[in-house]
């Protein structure tokens, strides 16, 4: 997927605030895949994290996104080290592990840490259940923000906003990782599909350390 997300022209379609209606949002991927099927689409939602204070940052929605873009693809190139696993709950504890090692070693601030791992895991939980097979995660260091980007093989299962009844218990994984967040979204390749959360904190809460080593050298079975 990489190779033709880096060659390739790649359609944006960025969600409005309110228009984020999941058959209303497939609809409209659904009809750019119908012209051209192999065509690059990124989806992008903004987040409400800013506006609880979260500094802005290198990501976000519009000429912000554009900036975070090739952090995406390098990732789903496979030009960064990240975790590499299976979606099983082994795999899936072993991930939240390594997020928290990861984050203590880049100096994140505590808040915006515990932020991340729950983010990492509700997005490698929604691989687990939508889309099961391998998954790769990625955490990728700026100097007041870190962008999650989660892959796995599987272009044609978009996730979307739920907006589930009170009484039931699932299908707010979305919802969470866009309050979180001071962006998100999904970009959709040939093969594959990433999504990606960026997660940012004021400045005076001190600046992350960039790290070039933070494989877990765990392969998919």
């Amino acid at each position: 997927m990489g190779a033709d997300l880096a060659e390739d022209p790649i359609t944006e379609l960025e969600v409005e605030p309110g228009d984020d209606n999941a058959e209303r949002l497939r609809a409209r991927v659904a009809g750019l895949r119908s012209v051209d099927p192999n065509r690059a689409l990124a989806v992008i939602h903004g987040g409400t994290a800013r506006a609880a204070g979260a500094a802005p940052s290198d990501g976000g929605t519009s000429a912000d996104w554009r900036a975070q873009l090739a952090a995406v693809v390098a990732c789903l190139s496979g030009a960064s080290d990240g975790f590499t696993g299976d979606t099983t709950p082994t795999s899936l504890a072993r991930l939240r592990r390594w997020a928290d090692d990861t984050l203590r070693r880049g100096a994140v601030p505590a808040a915006a840490a515990a932020d991340i791992v729950l983010l990492v895991d509700e997005l490698a939980s929604n691989v687990e259940e939508h889309a099961p097979g391998w998954m790769t995660v990625d955490l990728e260091f700026a100097e007041h923000s870190v962008l999650i980007v989660v892959s796995d093989p599987h272009p044609s299962r978009m996730p979307v906003p739920g907006d589930p009844p009170p009484d039931r218990p699932s299908g707010r994984g979305l919802l969470v990782v866009s309050a979180l967040s001071t962006g998100w979204g999904v970009v959709l390749g040939r093969t594959s599909k990433a999504v990606w959360a960026e997660v940012a904190w004021p400045p005076e809460h001190g600046a992350a350390h960039h790290l070039t080593d933070t494989g877990a050298g765990l392969r998919p079975r």
